[in-house]
C-alpha cells in the first residue's frame, strides 16, 4: 500500500471496500460526511452505517 493511500484512509478521505453486505445490497458509493452508503443504480436504497474504531 502506497503511503499516499494510508494517509488518505488515516484521514477518512478514503474507505475500502469489498465486503458482501447482503444478497440484495452491495453498496459501491460511501459518503465521508453522513456515512451513508449506497448502489450506483439504486441511491434512495442505501444505508447510514456506523464503523466502531478505535483511536
Amino acid at each position: 500500500m502506497s503511503e499516499e493511500l494510508q494517509a488518505d484512509l488515516d484521514s477518512g478521505r478514503v474507505v475500502l471496500g469489498g465486503c458482501v453486505i447482503g444478497p440484495d445490497f452491495e453498496p459501491n458509493r460511501h459518503c465521508n460526511e453522513c456515512l451513508y452508503e449506497w448502489e450506483t443504480a439504486n441511491p434512495d436504497s442505501g444505508e447510514y452505517v456506523g464503523y466502531d474504531e478505535e483511536e
